[in-house]
């Protein structure tokens, strides 16, 4: 029988524009905790339509035109509707637009919320005085809540960020700063990458840094009087960021890392690219008291987020029923950087004792799913980031070079990686 066609997934975007460039301009206001944003993206129009879907939520858009790269005079946008349901808004412009390249140009405004995600506000203190920053966490659908994007994995694109922020304030974001003045922040333009990495911070920062051996600077960022504790975190990123580049036999593709300690913070951590994010129990730790198992969590969670940089964001999965392409390795490898640096800790023993054995418990359970699992919207996406998704399939991938041979294995995964640099992936592709 010939096979079925699947259905497209209603929640994936249109598929003829694609994002090729943002330029983002932010400027959060700490007070009314809101802010206002302005983008211009260069888009590939590949059919005539007189629509553009993006995802937008949480946010105001308040204006919209369209020009095409070389041609004069703008066309706004006459309607603009919001699917609350889809997350997206639609921008109509009452007319055709022909296919070509063009620059598409919104201004919109939002809300530092107190979710932990998106665009959000968080509190630290100095000196006894209570203070406010914004930070950002959209793996796996929220960069949305920050602005108007195609926040899918494979609609990759390249990013200039830019934040207007008091003088006194560190922003920081995937990239470096260009020469910029005292209020307004530039970095320098990204690699292709999706949304779901892209991050920004504005806070009171002090820091460390180091240079690794193959010449990248790394720095661990605290809030004021806690850089001390970033120590034993930035010991073990010198160690891991050039092993794992000698491991997939391919540089760091960026120019800096940066690893931030936030005081509020949901996940664990997050490896946005260049822009390290994590609880400050997940990278900070007091020198006057410290525990082995506070190390050994601290270099657990550093090596997995460095090993992201390769599997995950460098290449990156098609889309999130692929997970496990990003955890999955991710687990595995983490523990090979942590066993190499501290053999002491036995951690490959100890991998398949809690590991194996918690993804065998995992997915035993009635309710469990198979490593890889078909999902189509936010709400089943969160819900994959689990135990048979992470040490499931970081069991799958210590079998695999059991088969293989460490050399097989690593031969694979090096022809992987180069193959789809910069771009994304499936299972089959694997």
């Amino acid at each position: 029988m010939p096979k079925t066609k699947q259905p497209r997934n209603p929640y994936l975007l249109p598929d003829t524009i694609t994002p090729q460039h943002y330029t983002i301009t932010l400027t959060p206001d700490l007070e009314t905790f809101t802010f206002i944003g302005e983008e211009s993206i260069v888009v590939n129009i590949k059919g005539k339509t007189s629509k553009i879907v993006l995802h937008a939520l949480d946010l105001k858009v308040n204006r919209v035109d369209i020009c095409y790269v070389g041609q004069v005079g703008h066309a706004p946008a006459q309607k603009i509707t919001f699917n609350k349901k889809m997350q997206t808004v639609t921008l109509n412009f009452g007319q055709s637009l022909e296919p070509g390249e063009a620059v598409l140009h919104i201004q919109f405004s939002g809300t530092l919320n107190d979710k932990m995600c998106g665009f959000y506000r968080t509190s630290y203190f100095v000196n006894d005085e209570k203070r406010w920053g914004a930070a950002t966490q959209f793996e796996a659908t929220d960069a949305r809540r920050a602005f108007p994007c195609w926040d899918e994995p494979a609609q990759k694109a390249k990013f200039s960020i830019n934040l207007n922020i008091p003088e006194h304030m560190t922003g920081l974001s995937n990239m470096p700063t260009k020469p910029s003045t005292e209020k307004r922040v530039e970095f320098q333009t990204t690699p292709p990458m999706s949304t779901y990495l892209v991050a920004f911070i504005v806070a009171d920062l002090e820091y460390i840094e180091a240079y690794d051996k193959n010449g990248v600077r790394i720095r661990v960022y605290t809030t004021p009087g806690k850089k001390e504790h970033g120590q034993f975190g930035l010991d073990v990123a010198l160690h891991t960021l050039p092993f794992l580049a000698e491991y997939y036999d391919m540089k760091y593709p960026l120019p800096k890392l940066d690893l931030v300690a936030l005081p509020d913070f949901g996940a664990g951590a997050m490896e946005n690219w260049g822009l390290e994010t994590f609880r400050e129990t997940a990278l900070l730790i007091d020198p006057a008291n410290v525990s082995v198992a506070a190390r050994e969590r601290v270099a657990d969670v550093v090596d997995h987020e460095l090993a992201h940089h390769w599997f995950g964001n460098l290449v990156t999965m098609q889309w999130w029923t692929h997970l496990w392409l990003n955890e999955g390795f991710a687990n595995f490898v983490e523990n090979k950087a942590v066993d190499k640096q501290f053999p002491e800790w036995e951690r490959m023993l100890r991998f398949i004792a809690e590991d194996v054995r918690g993804a065998l418990h995992a997915m035993d359970k009635k309710n469990s799913h198979a490593i890889e699992v078909d999902v189509k919207n936010p709400a089943e996406i969160r819900e994959i980031f689990d135990t048979t998704t992470y040490s499931g399939g970081g069991s799958v991938n210590f079998m695999n070079e059991q088969y293989l041979t460490e050399e097989g294995f690593l031969k694979g995964l090096r022809l992987y990686l180069k193959k789809y640099a910069y771009g994304n992936a499936t299972t089959k592709q694997l």
